[in-house]
């Protein structure tokens, strides 16, 4: 190279700018400026300005990718303070995101965890009754012998459901009380956390929620409307609406005052026969009932249940999304306002709007990935800080699939930041270099 040649950090050229004749190389096309202001002085990138009817950029030890990637990283960090307020607000946008996806789906699982969990294939109820959470289902218990006798039930099983209000040292808590047939199992606790199952008389399981609410465990006892019943064990979380506590069928019968009656039939349907087939022939053989399929119990006390809380949380994470485009986006238009006069520079030097506009897109993308990852570490926190206010557990979950679909959010909000500063972008004209 030219021992004449000046190396300079910033250089004013327009791609249509004229070469004096006086100035110019004696061979067209040989450089007369050098570029080396863009990377690290431990590996420049020289990029030379050569004449010829215009201006052309042509690299010897760089490329324009790695430019970019400079320039990317210049941008991001050259007012730390900017950056630290725009990944706080994209995190805490992401955190709302995440924080309601796995509110959602603690709420969809929990809402039928009993019934997904109660080992029953088919569900009879009283005629009319929509859903296990909002209606009245009232059946004679000596029904079980009818049902029995229809061809592929193997097992039928009794099930009170009732409300009723657990106590415990001048603590009181409104619950869901289960009786269920302890031979059968069918309705009975969710797996056990601790402690064993009923099988006796004035015993109880109370779920996770009961017992952190109560303050109960094992070999402790709880009033259960007025009637004094011995913990044996703690189970899963089963009530969305409220905690669950569960009994032998006979005392629940006694403390509740149902007599002969029950709420719900449980069947258990033979090997090799299909749920549908013996469904359909309990419909034929009993008056006054409706029979539901596990599957189709649980849809529909999930919908009774979701149906107005699912709109405002996806309304929420849809407003939390928007907001972080817009910090996003705001960032990205005032430092092209800033810089402008830079990217004019760049164009003068040959830089597309193209290149420029991926200059924008990547800073976006990286921070939208930085808020994912905060976002995630800070769900943890939280959570925990959550269950720690309300002073009992809180179904807050994830799968994967609900993970990539807040990574996609992440990327899908980058993207749409990434368009705020375009016009602005496209816009630029070289010539504001010389003002």
């Amino acid at each position: 190279m030219n021992p004449d040649l000046e190396s300079v950090g910033v250089v004013f050229v327009f791609p249509w700018f004229p070469c004096y004749e006086p100035a110019l190389p004696e061979t067209a096309g040989s450089p007369i400026l050098r570029l080396e202001s863009f990377d690290s002085p431990r590996r420049p990138v020289t990029w030379e300005i050569v004449c010829s009817k215009t201006v052309n950029i042509h690299n010897r030890r760089g490329s324009r990718r790695e430019l970019l990637v400079s320039l990317v990283r210049k941008l991001l960090f050259r007012d730390k303070t900017r950056l630290a307020i725009t990944l706080s607000g994209t995190s805490l946008a992401l955190l709302l995101i995440f924080t309601l996806t796995g509110i959602y789906l603690g709420f969809y699982h929990q809402a039928t965890a009993f019934i997904d969990n109660s080992g029953a294939d088919l569900w009879v109820v009283q005629k009319g009754a929509p859903n296990f959470f909002f209606a009245i289902s009232f059946l004679p218990a000596n029904m079980s012998n009818s049902i029995a006798k229809v061809s592929g039930v193997k097992t039928v099983s009794s099930l009170i459901g009732v409300g009723a209000t657990a106590a415990k040292d001048g603590k009181n808590q409104s619950i869901f009380f289960f009786g269920y047939d302890a031979t059968s199992g069918l309705g009975g606790p969710l797996p056990l956390i601790r402690g064993s199952s009923i099988t006796g008389a004035n015993q109880t399981v109370v779920d996770a929620a009961l017992a952190a609410r109560l303050n109960v465990d094992v070999g402790d006892v709880v009033s259960v409307n007025g009637n004094r019943l011995s913990v044996v064990g703690v189970s899963g979380l089963g009530g969305l609406l409220a905690p669950i506590a569960y009994s032998n069928l006979n005392d629940v019968q006694k403390i509740v005052g149902y007599g002969t009656s029950v709420n719900y039939f449980l069947v258990k349907v033979s090997e090799g026969a299909s749920a549908d087939t013996v469904a359909s022939a309990l419909r034929a053989a009993l008056n006054g009932v409706s029979v539901f399929t596990n599957s189709e119990w649980a849809g529909v006390s999930r919908d009774a249940v979701l149906s107005g809380t699912a709109p405002i949380i996806q309304a929420m994470e849809v407003m939390g999304g928007l907001t972080g485009v817009l910090v996003i986006g705001l960032t990205n238009y005032t430092t092209t306002v800033e810089r402008q006069r830079e990217y004019g520079i760049l164009k003068a030097l040959g830089i597309k709007n193209r290149d420029l506009l991926q200059i924008a897109f990547w800073q976006s993308i990286l921070i939208a990935l930085s808020g994912f990852g905060i976002a995630g570490g800070l769900t943890i926190v939280v959570v925990r800080g959550l269950q720690y206010v309300v002073h009992f557990p809180i179904a807050i979950l994830y799968d994967a699939g609900s993970v990539a679909l807040i990574f996609a959010s992440a990327i899908l909000m980058g993207t749409g930041a990434a368009l705020l500063p375009a016009r602005r972008i496209s816009r630029i004209d070289p010539a504001i270099a010389f003002k």
